[in-house]
């Protein structure tokens, strides 16, 4: 079963792939006292963002085995850190992670559009068409 659930995770963050992922370098912590270094996908790579993440870990100390494979949830905050919570299914724990992701800054959505040509002619033209009345 556990081969099961970790193959249906494996599948379903190709489709993760295709929307700018995110990979995370960081320390993780398995509820059971296990520490250790973690490397995961994240489903994005924008900043202040949620973000669902597949990942795999080394653990130091007392673990059940010494590598994990986690699927969880997290977010992406600004300054390219990013913290998940998930289940490790190697060692059967909730796992927690904290690191260094790769990750972009939203774009500004109240910046006014600039022409590609170098121009603003289209832009006055583009806001001069939007104020006029209807009835030209």
């Amino acid at each position: 079963m556990k081969r099961f659930t970790v193959a249906a995770g494996l599948i379903a963050s190709c489709s993760w792939a295709q929307a700018d992922p995110g990979f995370m370098l960081g320390l993780s912590y398995n509820f059971g006292g296990s520490l250790g270094v973690t490397a995961k996908i994240l489903s994005t790579n924008k900043q202040e963002k949620a973000v669902a993440a597949l990942g795999v870990s080394y653990m130091f100390g007392e673990a059940k085995s010494k590598f994990g494979v986690d699927l969880g949830a997290g977010y992406n905050f600004k300054n390219d850190v990013t913290a998940t919570v998930g289940w490790d299914f190697m060692n059967s724990q909730v796992q927690t992670a904290v690191g260094v992701a790769s990750t972009k800054k939203k774009k500004d959505s109240s910046a006014p559009p600039t022409n590609p040509s170098g121009s603003g002619s289209s832009v006055s033209l583009d806001r001069f068409l939007a104020d006029s009345p209807s009835s030209l």
